[in-house]
């Protein structure tokens, strides 16, 4: 790997209710002259916050191109000097950290803004001595980790982000196409698997369960390692860390969720820079609703760049994932270059 990996967990009870983990990346190879004369302003921190069922180390693939193949192009990009990933506290081995708290505060329902709540606190809880607010941030949320991005930009005090980064967010005001696809969301979870007798059993699933057997050989071991992270109490078995039950309420309650929307078009609205990048073969009923986010009540995003490899676009393809995170970023200091910004 390109990088060296910390861990460091917030703890602000009770001011926040759970303890947040998250993941500082910083590349092992050193600046070159070029890049070290670079001024301030071109060096960034990246934040990344993942979809429903994902976990902290699910964009390592990515981060590993970021820091190897995309430091500077030919001067256009900004030096991203580290990059954080933020775990929701339900999943991966924060719900492990978590598992007595959320029996007391969360144990059958999980509402989406909880994410929100949970990356502003470790935001604003300095991980590691590290004041994240003093510097340049561009935030990237991909799935719920966009569709909260409105929530957590309006917390108080409020954190500057040098740019916002939504990677395929479902916001649309509630109508049948979105109970339509809380219905599919719903079936997709009943359908599958979250308890084997081993490791080695949920691997060998990955590879032919319908949804996650596209993702890359390299997310699939990284999965089995993030998010089936302690033993079973009965038999020694492996468990899915995020509960189907917090899996179809986190689904249930972003469907029923009136305010987002609304809040997307004050995030549209703000003077920081917003992209958008969206899947452009999506479910036919999800395409109906996609709309929603390229003109949201008269505001629209900077940018917008359509996504090739679908929806969970991150696993299945880290090199597409890659390549739209610099081109918002390369749009952000040369935004009358003709970098592609399609549209529906």
């Amino acid at each position: 790997m390109s990088w060296h990996c910390e861990t460091y967990v917030v703890d602000s009870r009770p001011s926040y209710h759970y303890r947040v983990m998250g993941n500082r990346y910083t590349p092992k190879i050193p600046r070159d002259n070029s890049q070290s004369r670079l001024g301030k302003d071109k060096h960034i921190s990246l934040i990344f916050l993942h979809a429903t069922s994902m976990f902290k180390e699910c964009f390592e693939p990515v981060i590993d191109l970021l820091f190897t193949g995309y430091t500077s192009r030919s001067g256009k990009s900004p030096v991203i000097d580290e990059v954080w990933s933020i775990e929701c506290p339900n999943h991966g081995y924060s719900a492990v950290l978590n598992a007595d708290d959320i029996r007391i505060h969360n144990a059958e329902t999980w509402q989406t803004h909880e994410y929100a709540d949970a990356a502003y606190a470790f935001l604003r809880g300095r991980p590691g001595g590290h004041d994240l607010p003093k510097k340049n941030l561009v935030i990237i949320g991909h799935s719920m980790g966009a569709f909260m991005m409105p929530y957590l930009t309006q917390r108080e005090p409020k954190i500057e982000f040098d740019a916002i980064i939504l990677c395929d967010p479902i916001i649309s005001p509630r109508c049948r196409e979105m109970d339509m696809i809380e219905k599919v969301w719903v079936k997709s979870t009943f359908s599958h698997r979250d308890t084997w007798t081993s490791r080695v059993e949920a691997r060998e699933y990955l590879d032919r369960y319908k949804v996650w057997k596209i993702w890359t050989s390299d997310i699939k071991d990284l999965f089995v390692g993030g998010e089936l992270p302690d033993s079973h109490p009965l038999g020694g078995a492996v468990k899915l860390a995020f509960s189907k039950e917090h899996e179809i309420s986190t689904y249930r309650t972003s469907v029923a969720d009136d305010t987002a929307h609304n809040e997307l078009a004050s995030l549209y609205a703000s003077n920081t820079p917003v992209h958008l990048v969206y899947d452009m073969n999506p479910h036919p009923i999800v395409g109906k609703v996609q709309a929603t986010l390229h003109r949201c009540h008269g505001f629209e995003p900077t940018s917008a760049q359509p996504i090739r490899s679908g929806h969970m676009f991150f696993q299945t393809n880290p090199i597409e994932g890659a390549e739209l995170i610099m081109t918002a970023l390369e749009y952000e200091r040369n935004p009358h270059n003709d970098i592609t910004v399609a549209r529906l």
